[in-house]
């Protein structure tokens, strides 16, 4: 099939632990470079894997649409809904915490 022209893709392995810390958190692997909890060694590994990965999907950029500039308006757009959708679930998840505390303290 590769002589017919098709590109095989290989994703590396990301370190365990790095990876966990980036699945704890949520995160992309760009957040995961940024992150206030993120130290020396996942952020080195993190770099490391996205240079990697990124030299593995370069035959394919085009299959993708890499090679094309995306709309100004639309990313950005995208970046900022994900922020915002990502605040809310966090201010829910600590609603729901506190409503579980008070809850507990009427109960006792």
């Amino acid at each position: 099939m590769l002589a017919e022209g098709l590109v095989e893709l290989v994703m590396p392995d990301l370190f365990y632990k790095s990876y966990d810390f980036i699945d704890r958190h949520a995160l992309t692997f760009n957040e995961g470079q940024t992150h206030q909890g993120t130290n020396i060694v996942i952020k080195s590994r993190i770099k490391s894997w996205l240079a990697e990965f990124e030299a593995q999907i370069k035959p394919a950029f085009n299959l993708f649409g890499f090679d094309i500039q995306p709309d100004d308006c639309y990313y950005p757009a995208v970046v900022e809904k994900s922020k915002e959708l990502r605040e809310n679930e966090e201010k829910e998840k600590a609603k729901n915490q506190d409503s579980n505390l008070q809850s507990e303290n009427i109960a006792a």
